[in-house]
């Protein structure tokens, strides 16, 4: 098995939904004892070389294992519908001075996009997508969607071009263009 593979390897079992990082880090070093005996036994050869080239291979190996490792991100697959942190999520919304100076400028009812919002990875972190609407008798009219992390309370804002941008910037290109949130 090549370093590649050991990389794609680690890279698929991270990435599993039920396995914690320990239980992976386990899981990931029993695996390869048992599959690649011929590298652990070139790994025991250099050590035993106790040279340059050993320490150069060894210092190979673990620079690919600590790449393989940063590169694989966890999956944010919670689903909205039923869950406590997305409720906690379109609260932290709807106490955005804008959603309620927008919700208080008609009359239809707002709905939060439960069944089509879920958490999902944004610049590098787990968000939740928390989509706003107007329920007209005739359609839901998507107003904004919004990535909430609980965590650090940090709301991004989908843009028009359907990038996140922070709430701050929403806040100047709506005061610059002069558009109503």
């Amino acid at each position: 098995m090549a370093i590649g593979d050991l990389y794609l390897y680690f890279c698929t079992v991270y990435s599993s939904r039920t396995q914690s990082a320990s239980h992976f880090a386990a899981q990931a070093l029993a695996r390869i004892s048992r599959t690649n005996q011929f590298i652990l036994q070139s790994l025991r050869d250099t050590l035993r070389w106790g040279s340059l080239v050993g320490s150069l291979f060894i210092t190979c190996i673990l620079v690919f294992g600590l790449v393989g490792f940063a590169h694989a991100t966890p999956k944010c697959s919670a689903i909205a519908e039923g869950s406590a942190a997305y409720t906690r999520a379109s609260e932290l919304v709807s106490q955005l001075s804008e959603f309620r100076t927008w919700s208080s400028s008609h009359s239809f009812p707002v709905a939060f996009g439960a069944p089509t919002d879920e958490e999902v990875w944004v610049k590098g972190k787990c968000y939740w997508s928390v989509s706003v609407f107007a329920d007209r008798p005739e359609r839901l009219e998507l107003w904004h969607i919004f990535y909430v992390r609980l965590s650090s309370k940090d709301v991004l804002i989908q843009d028009s071009e359907g990038d996140p941008i922070s709430l701050k910037k929403w806040r100047m290109q709506n005061k610059v263009e002069g558009v109503k949130p």
